[in-house]
């Protein structure tokens, strides 16, 4: 069986990911493979609906397996939630290929990635970044290329950049993205980006035409309904401690503190923070790590677990197959948990906090214990 990884959110999984995963299995992948944001994403904020419910709808859309990637590596900066997931494909030790959308060509963001690893490039990035150009600007303007200002191509260079540092076996394989572009408000060719989609559900109206499965009003989150507990543990929180939060660094601790003492909302601290050297999605990042109390050294320790979200027949032999080439342990069930090693428990149950955390942003808020309790769904695609 030929075995295609992808890395994914699904947030929510809309038709644009239907058409991935069915080009994946063109390129000729038996079986799919994808590692996925649980119920917070990189944007720095809790994911649209979750993780089981995105999970379903994608294996019923092309996907065979789906694995959660622990929450430190999906709220992550590009290059930190590709290690993680780029990381655990490779541990599985049965996935051919890494497929990923992107808006140029594979050789394209090759030739930008090499030139971001010469010395010359590293030293004009620095040099922008130290005038106060955003980070993405600055490779963009390092390389003179067009290629690190597409959102995709950025996770697609440090996708390739980790197989190369772990010498895998993986091979990169690029599908080129059809319809509206990230963060695109308009539909093209009948796909909707997600970002667009999510503003509609929010707002109450079907995007049934964009979605396979559209989820029920009550599996919405809800914006700004973790603002008070955001803002009630970072006040807590010291300057000293908000340094070792991850993503943290040069004094930004100091304007965080500073910013929390007279913000009244979540969305007046971030616009506080914010300066033009730091992206919005950063302080997104940061504000939600000091909530949830993800720390960089969480994001250095490499898990050697993976946890089920949902899978097929087909995606049940692959576990097989992992068990059978890997000594990652794959969690089916909560209580498999109890034979994981001290700091991959650890993370474990720090995961399952994060998902009682994630709960407060839902209509309904869930009591704890959720994810301990919720059985991964077998789904018969026959």
């Amino acid at each position: 069986m030929v075995i295609g990884g992808a890395v994914c959110e699904f947030n929510p999984f809309h038709n644009g990911h239907a058409y991935f995963l069915e080009s994946v299995r063109k390129a000729g992948a038996d079986g799919i493979v994808c590692v996925m944001s649980g119920n917070f994403v990189q944007r720095g904020e809790p994911a649209i609906c979750d993780k089981y419910l995105r999970a379903e709808t994608a294996v019923r859309n092309g996907a065979d397996l789906v694995l959660e990637l622990p929450v430190p590596y999906a709220v992550g900066t590009a290059e930190t939630f590709a290690a993680g997931s780029v990381g655990l494909l490779d541990k599985l030790g049965c996935v051919d290929s890494l497929f990923f959308g992107s808006e140029n060509t594979l050789e394209d963001i090759m030739y930008a990635l090499n030139e971001c690893e010469k010395e010359e490039t590293k030293a004009r990035i620095k040099k922008l970044l130290d005038s106060g150009v955003s980070y993405p600007d600055a490779v963009a303007g390092a390389v003179k290329s067009s290629v690190p200002g597409g959102a995709n191509n950025v996770l697609a260079m440090e996708y390739i950049r980790q197989l190369k540092k772990l010498n895998s076996g993986i091979k990169p394989q690029r599908i080129e993205r059809v319809g509206a572009y990230h963060d695109e408000t308009n539909e093209k060719d009948g796909y909707l980006s997600a970002s667009a989609i999510r503003e509609k559900l929010r707002n109450g109206e079907s995007c049934r035409k964009f979605l396979p499965q559209e989820p029920d009003k009550p599996d919405i989150t809800v914006p700004g309904k973790l603002d008070t507990a955001i803002l009630s543990k970072l006040r807590t929180m010291s300057a000293a401690e908000l340094s070792n939060i991850a993503d943290v660094n040069e004094g930004l601790e100091f304007r965080i503190r500073s910013a929390v003492d007279t913000a009244a909302s979540v969305g007046e601290l971030l616009s506080k923070i914010k300066t033009k050297r730091y992206t919005n999605a950063k302080i997104r990042r940061i504000v939600l790590c000091a909530y949830l109390g993800i720390t960089k050294d969480m994001q250095a320790e490499k898990p050697n677990f993976v946890q089920v979200l949902a899978s097929d027949e087909k995606g049940i032999d692959i576990i097989r197959r992992i068990k059978g080439s890997s000594d990652i342990a794959v969690i089916c069930r909560h209580a498999e948990a109890d034979a994981l090693s001290e700091s991959d428990r650890k993370l474990y149950d720090f995961c399952n906090l994060c998902d009682d955390l994630f709960s407060l942003s839902l209509p309904e808020v869930r009591k704890c214990g959720y994810n301990q309790s919720h059985k991964f769904t077998v789904i018969n695609n026959k």
